[in-house]
Parts: structure tokens; sequence; C-alpha cells
């Protein structure tokens, strides 16, 4: 089954959409509040991780972001620092490196990396796939259905996992 996780729970057109949206005056987005949601996804992609046996996961089609420059205007902002730490953690070293094999412990590391854009790439088991797209879409391929407690217990929080055609 393909599912589609968003926070796009109306048809509003001023909804942010990247965590350069912080602290943008068309949205209503600040750091802690990114933080929460960025939290919320993470659950409920972890959700669909711990549904499966898997613990091994292999990174594939890996597209590195032009690294970050202190004199850009969209690194001037907010999640600058945050970033960078990021780009001194191990994980994302490694990645860089070229290494494609992960445990499943290495999962939200690897998540946080998609969602703030500081790298692009699928993460793929025997059971599953993650893509976070544009726009923070994120796409889950699995074998395993989700129920509709599940996906009605992230709609509580403001998640909408929708079945998705391809």
């Amino acid at each position: 089954m393909l599912y589609r996780i968003s926070h796009y729970l109306s048809n509003d057109k001023n909804q942010w959409t990247s965590i350069y949206d912080i602290d943008n005056s068309n949205y209503n987005l600040n750091l802690d509040t990114y933080l929460q949601w960025e939290k919320i996804h993470i659950d409920c992609i972890m959700g669909f991780v711990n549904m499966l046996s898997d613990e091994n996961y292999i990174i594939k089609k890996f597209e590195a972001i032009e690294p970050l420059d202190k004199n850009n205007d969209r690194n001037k902002k907010q999640p600058y620092k945050m970033i960078i730490d990021d780009y001194c953690s191990p994980i994302y070293q490694s990645l860089y490196l070229g290494q494609s094999q992960y445990e499943k412990k290495d999962i939200i590391t690897l998540i946080k990396i998609l969602l703030r854009e500081e790298a692009w790439f699928v993460i793929e088991s025997e059971n599953m796939s993650i893509d976070v797209g544009f726009d923070y879409y994120i796409h889950i391929d699995t074998s395993r259905n989700i129920s509709d407690e599940f996906k009605n217990f992230y709609l509580m929080k403001g998640i909408l996992i929708e079945d998705w055609i391809n």
C-alpha cells in the first residue's frame, strides 16, 4: 500500500511547506512550532517503521543539497545553527561519504535530514520505502495495511494519512 502523509488538512494555500518558512511573515511558524510539527511527522513515520520487523535500511537515490553558505539569505534564518549541527553529525557525514546501509535506530536522524532539506534520498527496507518529497509530503510504500485507528490517531494530531495512488 502507498500512503501520503501531510499536515495539510484544508485547501488553504498559505500553509508552510519548508523549514525555511520559519519566521516568514506569510506563515505562523516559529522554530518551536516547526520542531513540534517535525516531531509529529517523525512519530508518524516511526509508527509505520515500528509495525514492521525490518532492522536494516538502505539509502537509494542520494542527492546532496548545496552546502550552506552563510552569505545566502536563506541561511541567515533561524534554522541555520540547527542545520550546521546536523551537518556535523556522524550519520550526515556518513551519507556524504557514500554509506548506504543503516539500522532502524538511525531512521529518526535520516528523516530529520530529509525534512530539513539537507539532502534528498529514499529510505528502503525489505517491506517499505520512505520518500520525503516537495512541500513536506511524505510517501510511504509498505507491505502492511494501516488501520483506520492509526490514521485517526494522527489525524487528531493534525496529520493526514491518505491512501495514495502513484
